[in-house]
Order: C-alpha cells, then sequence, then structure tokens
C-alpha cells in the first residue's frame, strides 16, 4: 500500500536534488521506484514528499541523504577554498 512520507531537504540544494532537467530526481524516482514532489520554489519549503511502498520510500530517503551529503561537503570544500584565498590576499 503506497504512502507518502515527508522529508526535510533545504531548500538551497533543490536544484541540485532535481538536476539538470530533471535528470538526478528522475533518476532516483526510477531507481527506487517511488513519486518525489518538491515544493514550487517560490514556496521555499524545505520539505519534500516520497510516494511510494515504505520498503522503496526508504531506499529513495538513503540515495537523497547521501546526495545531500555530498553536496554539504561539496560547499564545505568551496567556503574553506574561498576562505584560504580571501586570507591569502589579506596577508599579500
Amino acid at each position: 500500500m503506497p504512502v507518502v512520507e515527508e522529508m526535510r531537504v533545504p531548500f538551497d540544494f533543490h536544484g541540485q536534488l532535481i538536476g539538470q532537467k530533471g535528470k538526478e530526481i528522475r533518476q532516483i524516482m526510477e531507481q527506487c521506484e517511488v513519486t518525489i514532489a518538491v515544493p514550487k520554489s517560490d514556496e521555499r519549503s524545505d520539505i519534500i514528499k516520497i510516494m511510494g511502498p515504505p520498503s522503496k520510500i526508504s531506499g529513495a530517503r538513503i540515495m537523497i541523504e547521501k546526495k545531500l551529503h555530498n553536496l554539504e561537503e561539496e560547499r564545505r570544500q568551496r567556503v574553506s577554498i574561498g576562505c584560504f584565498i580571501c586570507c591569502k590576499k589579506l596577508t599579500e
């Protein structure tokens, strides 16, 4: 029996989760056999909805969590590099 579960995904990451022309989110939906609803950008909501059988939803959640972890790590690295460049310029 299909269910709907909500998952917190920071609004800032919605674009990367969806991917170019929906490629990333379609891949997750096809692989996990679920439907994922991302709120419209003007809503600025952090909640997405995953619909499907509970066993399939858990797989989708894991894929999304991995994607979010990678995106957060990339963001941290960009900030670290930016701080390094900024601090280096200040000391020159």
